[in-house]
């Protein structure tokens, strides 16, 4: 077998670990361990390729994601400057979601309504 073996870093309160992320399958588990850990520990930061991702619980103020304008609920999930929902996270950290879109999108509360 060839290729190079990607591996995915998660820190968190008390701890840190490797984790494989070649695959799908392999990032829907990290991703899962990921939440879990956020949703238990308060915060999980992510490290994956070039990706450094900061996730914490949303609290009482739960953002949009910046992306599709879903409410963020529960999570969020921070690259750099952008605030995502999980489903957009998984699908930058895919590749199937282009960085750089983000802000040209308003969440739904947000438009304004003619009088």
């Amino acid at each position: 077998m060839g290729g190079t073996k990607r591996t995915a870093r998660i820190d968190f309160p008390g701890g840190k670990l490797l984790m494989p992320a070649d695959t799908p399958y392999d990032r829907e588990i990290l991703f899962e361990y990921v939440r879990h850990s956020a949703r238990s520990r308060g915060c999980a930061a992510l490290a994956l390729e070039d990706q450094n991702w900061s996730v914490k619980r949303g609290g009482a103020a739960v953002g949009h994601c910046e992306s599709c304008g879903a409410r963020c609920s529960g999570l969020i999930y921070e690259l750099g400057i952008d605030q995502l929902c999980a489903r957009c996270a998984r699908l930058v950290s895919a590749g199937r979601l282009k960085r750089g879109i983000f802000g040209s999108r308003r969440p739904p509360h947000s438009k304004k309504i003619a009088v």
